[in-house]
């Protein structure tokens, strides 16, 4: 993995831990053209389709980050 994009990975989790889901910070992190699969999800595209599935799971998520962190 490049510097690049262990960079974006440590970003990502970073924001992540701070609950930080924000479209100036998060999403900038997603291609405009991303596509997501998650198993219980299913498929989705584009940084709308990661709005939406950080809505569907966001509860799921924050919730075990109050008590730790996430770490690379």
């Amino acid at each position: 993995m490049d510097n690049n994009n262990l960079d974006i990975v440590k970003r990502y989790y970073e924001l992540v831990n701070k609950g930080d889901f924000g479209e100036d910070t998060y999403y900038k992190l997603f291609a405009e053209d991303v596509e997501l699969f998650y198993l219980k999800y299913g498929f989705d595209k584009g940084r709308d389709g990661i709005a939406r599935f950080t809505k569907q799971i966001g509860q799921l998520i924050l919730l075990p980050l109050k008590s730790r962190s996430l770490t690379l």
